[in-house]
Order: structure tokens, then sequence, then C-alpha cells
């Protein structure tokens, strides 16, 4: 068994495969194959009829004027085109070679949209395409059989590539790749040649290497001759990423340095800066920024994970002045919660349209991503990812949430949603608390008898924060911790009089008495005003006539003889404590005033008290007429 060159966990390999003489050989298992670059008259039949060397001939295309088509039958087994001009790979169609295994197309002209073609020799195991004008490599057929791709001095810009079932070796050294942005796992590539690249001095290539190509890797030469073994130390280092790190080092990230990472960053961080970097690239319009894109990084079964994006338009200025900026507030948007355990399964969860998610129980081990979309011209969807979401506490979760304006009178509904993170699931108990808002240092007061969901504000609200807690209690007896969510300052309703009586004895002499139900707030001086109709007045019309009664600003009314025959009519005004006023509210009484009985201002005995005397009883009266 020989090989050219060095050989690392079985695969052979020689110098940099940059100039026209290239020495590799390729162990696979228990075959072993090896040829030079520079073999020889391969055109001589006596020596291998089955192998063609049209190396250095000035081919520019595979056509009977420039060589014979009898050469490309169905027994070859290696074709040598290196150093020509063959600028298209067209009339491989027409070809036939179904034995072919070694293709080397290295030092033409071709441009990706050639490979295409290369459908054509589908038992290919060996193909060399360095030399090249090629900047991906999306457009080569899947080659099922290909054990190993040359594609050095291409210059390549992304490791865009089909899926090769069978590929052990890939080599791209003297490229222009910034990262692994584009590939995908090949899932029996062993060993990885990539010298001379941007990142090829990263203190952490081998992990990324392990992370981009599957843990099947062995070895990685990024720079000079030297192959690194892939250690354990590398592989265990793997599992410390989140999974969303294959993707993100797909899209063009690379993993952060010890420097980046000593500096108090986080993988998620640097993570999401580099999200925000590519969003704002190719998914927010030129007028546009997004300038926060952070995400709760590690998330837990029952505590809220909240999304944080800020987009904001860019400021214009016309003349001297600058134009007010748009920002994710002003404009519509939605979002959307997915959820998975590799990439490529996202499902979407259902009613998960808010900006933040409460995880449960079902959603440990995934992974989350929440979608924006601004419904704006020119933006795409903008995402963030999450660790997969990690298995509760055995203690129950819960998230309260409050609908309802903070108004005395209005109806406060709490609602609350509960994990119970691996344990039975119980129940809970509602209570609500008032805190004075603006009382430095107050105690919160439990409101008394508030025990369901909902809570209607009073006067004694005003004022105050109101709380909402709920504290669950699992099927075990466990107790949760206390869930609460709190309103703003309540405010005071407007001043307004629910209810308005005349209430007493409608005969003279007796007092009426305007009794009233305040709303609104803390009561101030509230207005009272009362009139009488003329005499004879049974009925209120459009034509009755009141007359105010002259100092008479109270709630009660003492009846005099004036009153008699007469309807009489109070004036409410609502007014709050702090002066503002409410709509004015009118009541009649239902009959006029009475005539009142005699009444007695003197009374005497006459006579003297003794026994068998006569006395007298005398009396002096009158009818009240003031």
């Amino acid at each position: 068994m020989t090989y050219f060159g060095n050989s690392v966990m079985g695969v052979a390999y020689g110098p940099d495969l940059r100039g026209t003489k290239e020495f590799w050989g390729v162990s696979h298992g228990r075959k072993t194959m090896t040829w030079e670059g520079d073999v020889g008259d391969l055109d001589d039949k006596k020596k291998d009829p089955n192998k063609l060397n049209l190396n250095s001939r000035g081919i520019s295309r595979l056509d009977q004027r420039e060589v014979p088509k009898e050469h490309f039958h169905s027994k070859v087994h290696t074709v040598f085109l290196r150093g020509n001009q063959l600028s298209t790979l067209a009339t491989f169609q027409q070809l036939s070679m179904p034995s072919l295994r070694i293709l080397d197309l290295s030092f033409n002209e071709l441009h990706h949209t050639d490979l295409t073609n290369l459908s054509a020799c589908p038992n290919v195991m060996h193909l060399t395409l360095s030399g090249n004008r090629l900047k991906r490599l999306d457009s080569l057929p899947v080659l099922e059989k290909l054990e190993s791709l040359v594609a050095s001095n291409c210059r390549l810009q992304t490791l865009t590539m089909p899926v090769f079932p069978n590929m052990t070796l890939l080599v791209v050294n003297e490229n222009r790749l910034q990262s692994f942005r584009g590939m995908v796992p090949q899932p029996k590539l062993e060993t990885l040649h990539a010298v001379n690249q941007a990142f090829a001095g990263r203190d952490n290539l081998d992990v990324t290497a392990v992370i981009m190509c599957g843990p099947q890797l062995k070895g990685l030469r990024a720079k000079g001759e030297t192959t690194t073994v892939i250690t354990q130390a590398a592989l265990d280092a793997v599992a410390k990423y989140p999974p969303y790190t294959y993707e993100l080092l797909r899209m063009g990230w690379l993993l952060p340095t010890s420097l980046e990472l000593s500096q108090g960053n986080t993988v998620g961080s640097l993570a999401h800066r580099f999200l925000k970097r590519v969003h704002n690239k190719y998914n927010v319009p030129e007028a546009w920024l997004l300038e926060n894109l952070k995400i709760d990084e590690d998330p837990l079964c029952g505590i809220p994970v909240k999304s944080h994006f800020m987009v904001r338009e860019k400021q214009v200025r016309i003349g001297l002045h600058f134009e007010p900026r748009r920002d994710l507030h002003k404009v519509a948007h939605s979002y959307q919660w997915y959820r998975a355990k590799s990439f490529g399964e996202w499902q979407p969860i259902e009613g998960a349209t808010e900006d933040s998610l409460v995880p449960i129980d079902e959603d440990a081990g995934y992974m989350l991503k929440v979608v924006l979309t601004v419904h704006e011209p020119g933006f795409k969807p903008m995402y963030a990812l999450t660790a997969p979401v990690q298995p509760g506490t055995r203690v129950p979760k819960s998230v309260v949430s409050l609908s309802g304006y903070p108004m005395e009178g209005e109806a406060l509904e709490a609602k609350q949603s509960t994990v119970w993170c691996r344990t039975l699931q119980g129940s809970g108990s509602w209570e609500w608390w008032r805190v004075r808002g603006r009382v430095a240092g107050a105690e919160p007061q439990r409101i008394p008898n508030a025990v369901n969901s909902t809570h209607i504000l009073t006067v004694d609200d005003v004022g105050c924060v109101v709380q909402a807690r709920y504290r669950a209690t699992s099927g075990e007896g466990v107790k949760g911790d206390v869930a609460q969510c709190s309103t703003p300052e309540v405010e005071a309703a407007d001043p307004e009089c629910k209810v308005l009586a005349i209430e007493g004895d409608t005969t003279a002499g007796s007092e009426l008495t305007a009794n009233v139900t305040y709303f609104g707030g803390i009561e101030g001086a509230s207005e009272y005003v009362w009139y009488r109709s003329v005499p004879g007045v049974t009925s209120v019309t459009e034509a009755t006539v009141f007359t105010r009664i002259p100092a008479e600003t109270g709630p009660a009314l003492e009846l005099t003889g004036r009153d008699v025959r007469c309807l009489l009519k109070v004036d409410y005004t609502p007014v709050r404590e702090d002066g503002r006023r409410g709509e004015p509210v009118s009541r009649v009484t239902s009959e006029a005033i009475k005539e009142g009985p005699p009444v007695i201002s003197e009374l005497g005995i006459i006579g003297e008290p003794i026994e068998g005397k006569t006395v007298c009883v005398e009396a002096t009266g009158h009818r009240e007429l003031r």
C-alpha cells in the first residue's frame, strides 16, 4: 500500500494542490487507490486503454474536432483534463462513461454553472476541480459514490454544496472563504483541508469543523502541512454550544474566541449580535435600522421567555428640521413562536403570537424561535433563537395577566397560566391587594372578600396600585411561588350621581331630604338648589315654571305654608374633591305639598289642683302659614 505525502486517520494527502503536479492518495477502508498527477502518456493503449491523459492539450471543448469521441468509451475509468482551456462541459451529457472513477478537471476555465453536466458521470469517486473559476459548488449534482473532492484555488466564497453520502475527503485550500458559510454536514467526511483561509488562525477552529462536518471528522488541516487530529476535548466542547450554533455558522458566523468570551460576552449574546447584523443587511430596508435583538437565552419551563426587538426608522433631514422617526410601536407588526428539536423541523406554536412566551412541560428539550414580521414595504421576517428549554423544578410556575382599564367602577379580569413542571396538575387561589401609590414605603393591604379572578374597582382603590396574586398548588400539595400582576395607579371616575331621590313627608311643617348616591372618587362640595312651582300644579310639563327658593343650598328643606299646593324640585351637581364637576341631575316631588295640621303654640291647665275641684285645659293654636 503506497501513499504520497503524509497520512492521518486512514487518509493520505500530499502537499497543497496548487501546482500543475499533484501527488495524493486516499485510503478508504480495505481499498486503497493512489495516483500521480504526471502519469505519463495515458493515451498509450499498450499501457492501459481505459486511462485517458489529455493534460495540457489546449482543449477548449470536448467535441469531435478536438477530441475524438471514441476515446470516451464505456470502459474508461480515469480521465485527466488538467491544464486545458475548458470553459464548458456541455458535451459531457453526450458521453457515456459509466465506469469513470477518477476525473481531473483542474486548471481550466470552468464556472459553477458548468458543474451540472457532471451528472453524466454518476459513478465518479475522485473529482478534482482546482484552479477553476468557481465561486461556489452548489451546482454539483449529487454523486452517490464520490469519495474525495478537491477544489483548491477556485475563488470559492461559500461552501454550499450537495450532500455526498460517501465523501471522506474535502480539500478547499487557497480560496476566499471567510467562514464555513453554506456548508452542510457530510455524513462520512473524515478529513478537511482548508489551508490559507481568513479563519485559519482562530483558536477554536477544530470545534467549528466538528459542528459543521459532524462528529465523525478525524482530521483538519488549516495552515501549513500539519493536520490537526480532532481530539475528545474538541468533541466535548461541541456539546457546550447551543444547537442553533450550526445554523448560524452556516450563515457565516464564527465561533467566539476565548478572548471575546473573556470580555464578559456570552455565546448567546454574540450570536444574536451576529443575527442583528445579518437582519440589518438582508431583512431591513435601507431607511430602517434594527437597533435591538435580544431574547432570554436559557429558557426554563414555567418562566416567561421575552424577546426584545426594536426597529427604528433612520432620521430624515428636511431643510433645517428632522422628521420624527417611526419605530416598532408605530407600525403594524406581528410575532409567531416556533419550536424544534433540530433545525429544519420548526413547528409553529398555536396561539403564541405575543412578544413573550411561557414554555410548558411539553416544550422541554425544544429550541424556541420567535419571528418578527414588520408589515411595511421592504421588510423580511427577522428572528431570534434560544437554547433548548430546560425541564421544570417540580414546583408549579404561574404567570398572571390583567385586562381592564384601571379606573374606579371598571372590572379587572385576571388570568393565570400555570406550568406544573412535572408535578400533578392541581388548583390555585386568588387574592387581591392594594398599595397606596404615592405613599413612600406603603404596605400592601389585602382587599377583603376579593377571592375570585374578577375585581370591581371601588373608591377605596383610587390612588392605589392594585395587585392580582395567584398561587398554584400541585396535586401532591406542593405550593408554587406567588405570581402577581399590578395595575398602574387607579384613577377616579368622573363625578356622577347614580341615584337621586326626595324623601320625607310632603306636609307643611315637615322636612324633605335629597338622598344622593355619589360616584367618582371622593365627593367634594357638591351643590344643591331647591325650587318651587306656582300653587295648584299637580304634574310637571314643559310649561311648568319653577322659582328658586332663596338661601336653600343644602340637602334638607323644611316645608312651610308657602310650599302648600306647590311641587318642589331639587337640582344636584356632583363635585369631586379636586373640584371636577359632573352633570347636574334633577328630581321633583311626586305630589304637591299638603296643608299641615294646626300647630299648638300655648297650652295651659286652668283651676285649682284640689281634690273635688274641676280643672280645664286651655290651648291656643294656628295653622302653618309661613
